[in-house]
Order: C-alpha cells, then structure tokens, then sequence
C-alpha cells in the first residue's frame, strides 16, 4: 500500500516538472518559448516595455502593427540554439523577410532585464520600419542600436537608457579623434570597422543626451536625405568638426554620461495571450524553426524526411502541415509542398503563409503542369480576404505576373508598393518595388528607397547592388541602373 501511495504521489506532482511550449502573442511580437507559462509572460511583458520605451525616445508610433509584420521570437535552451546557429559565440540573430522577421535567441538568466543581442538587433529592425525611408548613414544605424542594446529593465517597471555598453568599453578608451571625423564622412562602402559602433555609440549618446547639441541630429538627417555628401551634412549640422571633436571629448572625459529613466506609468505593454502549443505544433517546433531559420540545399532532403515523419501524426493540425510545406518546398517537391499547403488552409483558413506556399509550390511546378498564371492567383486572392496584411501575399502577387513573362497590372504594381509599406525591413522587397519604379520611370523615387540599403556597414551582395543602381541614376543612365539590378528584381 505504501508503494502505491508513493506512485500515486508522484503522479499529482505538479505538471509544471515537464517542460512545455507556449505562444505569446502581443502587439509587436509572436513568441515562442519553452518552459513555464508565467515566465512567458513576463519574458513578453518586457519585449513590450522595451519597444514601448524605444519608440517614446523617438517619438515613433505606438500602435499595434498588423499580425503579418509582428517580429516571431524563438527562445530555446542555450544547447539548442547553439545547432541552430552553428556556433557557440553569437547571442543570437536577426533573419529580415517579408513573410515576417525572426529573432533566434538562447534562453539565459538575463533576458527578463537586460539582452543586448536582442535589444540591437530589434532596434535595427524597429527603425527599417518606422523610418523606412529614411537613409541612416552607418555610424548611426549601429549608433541608434546600440545606444538601446544597454537598456535596463528595471523591477519596478521602468526603463534605464543611456549606459556604457561594457563589451565596447576598450574601443571607447582607444577612440581617437580622426577616427570620428573618418566615421562622419567616410562612405561606408569602404569599410566595416568597429569605429561604426563604438564612435557611433557615443556621438548618438551625444546627440541624444548632451545639452549643448541636442537639437543637431534632426537636421543632419534632413541633410544627409536631400541629398548632401556625408561631409556637407555634417559640416552643415554640426559645423567645424574640430568644434565637434572639442565638445564630445569633453563629453567623454566627463564626471559620467546621462542617462534616462522612463516611469513605468509611460510604457505601454498592451494584451498579451499566453497560448498553449497544439500536439502536432509542439511535436514539430524545432523542425519549423530550422526550416524558417532557412536552409542549404544539403540540408533541404535531411530535413524533409525529417519533417515528413514528424507531421503525418497531425494531417489536421495547421502549424505541423505549414511546417512540411515549407520543408517540401524547399527540398524540391512541389506537389507534396502543395498538398500540405492545402491541408493546412483547411485546419486554418486564415493562415496566409499556407496560402503562401500553395501558391509558390503551383508557381514552382506550373511549367510542368500547365497550370495556368490565374489559378496561382486565385489562390492568392483567398489568402489576401484572410489576411490583407500580408506583405509575402502581395509580393507574390506582383511576382506572378512577373514569373510568367507579364507586364505587371496596375493592381500588381499597387500591391508591390503596398507589399514595401508593410515590410520595408526585406532588402529584396526593397530592390524588387525600386526596379519597378525605374520601369515606371520614377528614377529618383528608385534612388531615395535605395539609399537606406546603399548606407549599410555590412558587406553584402545587396547592398553593393544598390550602391551601384544610385550611381548609375547619378550619371542619368537610367537603363544602366536597371540593368544593375540583375537578378535580384
């Protein structure tokens, strides 16, 4: 009797021993976590808190964003994130894309205060899109990032801004005057260095929190944006740079920096619904999170065999059949991709990224099948009543025409645009609407969206294209810039 007493004991402990996976969804992001539904919500608490703050140090609107365009959190156990990033040396990642960005993040002690990694790259991503077409030179995209990668959550709910960042501290004590006058006025083309963040951290902090120049950042960037040289618009806003250097010098050398605390009255944290995973999603999580993380060629195959055992337990379960979409798709078969598509749509038929994949598996497989240009839109048209918001639908759209040697519609080339509107963080949506307003003959339109792109301090592919786009409409050879758009359009 006493065994069975222990037995049944154990069995009433509480279910909380076993970890589980939840969705929390507020009104900026989509997070998915492992562990205790309490810790979620406060994990989404201060995602919120954070935005909130950010966007009041700025001005930024405060509103909810469509549920197409929320930022999806992945935070899993350190071991598992470190398989997924291939590496145990980044704190997590920013993946930019139009059908949503993701953020790919280790669980640690931290991450209810203070996450630097996730702070930085939100803050990237934030002003991609409150200031889309705003042209940031590099030192202050990196500036602006981590100026909030140091903020602090504090247990009263407020919010600290304006801290050294610690991991920067031996850039700062090296800092050398001509290596900021460089930052200013150096394209960024030319250079990667770290000059972008530790300069640019604090003549942001400068701008923002010292008195005697606070009110010169405003018009640097109106300079910078009409069109002025790196070394006009500083020399207009901030006049002689020797002046420049005196005071930020001095302001360095100071008793300590400014910083600001933001009441906890002030920052909004909005609904937030803590959501249990279904069977079939919780079964196929870190299988879909390998499959948004993207994948290689190589990679594709292994992963969907992997996914096409995962899911056949769940054929009526949305996220598991969303899930092996997309890896069949990816490892080339079409019409599995497409059947999972449509299994999906009818568990969920407002799920747009079902729509998405049906659409891009009869797209991919059209030239076989026959099937014709309209049917493919048919099905968008279904996703777009479901989720007019969807920035991947739209896309898809335009691109339909495209893909089948069409002149795109009035309709399509509205829907691009408005595609852009709600996800200008994705380069390639970028490049796609710029080369469709050069079509349009609307070169300088096409100039004016490049240039945030243009002004990136990472070497990429893009943004040398977009570099080269604006020089080819400098020198008024439009049919030169179209032709630099490559394949990329």
């Amino acid at each position: 009797m006493r065994k069975l007493l222990v037995v049944l004991a154990l069995l009433a402990l509480p279910s909380a021993a076993r970890a589980e996976w939840y969705e929390a969804v507020t009104d900026h992001f989509v997070i998915y976590a492992e562990g205790e539904r309490g810790w979620l919500r406060e994990y989404a608490e201060s995602l919120e808190r954070f935005d909130s703050g950010a966007r009041r140090l700025r001005n930024l609107p405060q509103a909810a964003v469509p549920g197409a365009n929320k930022v999806t959190v992945f935070v899993m156990a350190p071991s598992k994130f470190s398989n997924l990033a291939n590496s145990r040396q980044i704190g997590g990642f920013y993946v930019p894309r139009t059908s949503g960005s993701l953020i790919f993040l280790p669980r640690n002690p931290r991450t209810l205060t203070n996450d630097p990694t996730l702070f930085h790259e939100y803050t990237h991503h934030l002003y991609a899109v409150s200031w889309a077409s705003i042209a940031l030179p590099g030192w202050l995209s990196e500036g602006l990032a981590e100026l909030q990668s140091t903020v602090e959550l504090r247990k009263d709910g407020s919010m600290l801004i304006g801290r050294e960042p610690t991991h920067r501290l031996w850039e700062l004590r090296d800092l050398e005057v001509d290596e900021i006058r460089y930052m200013l006025t150096t394209s960024t083309e030319q250079t990667g260095e770290s000059v972008y963040y530790s300069g640019g951290w604090l003549l942001t902090h400068f701008l923002t929190f010292g008195t005697a120049r606070q009110d010169q950042l405003g018009p640097y960037l109106v300079a910078v944006n009409s069109g002025q040289s790196l070394d006009q618009a500083a020399t207009s806003a901030f006049g002689d740079l020797s002046g420049l250097d005196r005071d930020l010098k001095a302001y360095r050398r100071g008793t300590g920096l400014r910083a600001a605390v933001i009441p906890a009255e002030d920052l909004a944290v909005g609904n937030i619904a803590i959501n249990e995973l279904s069977q079939g999603e919780a079964a196929t999580i870190h299988l879909a999170m390998r499959s948004r993380r993207g994948v290689t060629e190589e990679d594709a195959l292994g992963l969907y065999s992997e996914a096409t055992v995962a899911a056949a337990p769940y054929p009526e379960d949305a996220p598991a059949q969303r899930m092996l979409a997309e890896a069949a798709y990816d490892a080339g078969d079409y019409a599995a991709a497409q059947a999972a598509a449509e299994r999906a749509i009818a568990a969920d038929p407002a799920m747009a990224s079902a729509y998405a994949y049906k659409a891009m598996a009869m797209q991919a497989a059209a030239e076989e099948s026959g099937t014709p240009a309209s049917a493919i839109r048919e099905v968008l048209e279904a996703g777009l009543q479901a989720d007019p918001d969807s920035a991947q639908l739209l896309e898809l759209y335009y691109r339909s025409f495209r893909s089948f040697g069409e002149a795109p519609s009035a309709l399509a080339r509205q829907r691009l645009i408005q595609a852009f509107r709600i996800a200008p963080q994705a380069d390639s949506l970028r490049m796609m609407t710029a080369h469709q307003l050069l079509l349009d003959g609307k070169p300088a339109d096409a100039r004016a969206l490049l240039r945030p792109l243009g002004f990136s301090i990472h070497r990429s592919e893009m943004a040398d294209i977009a570099r080269n786009i604006i020089r080819e409409i400098d020198a008024g050879d439009v049919a030169a810039a179209l032709r630099a758009t490559g394949t990329h359009s």
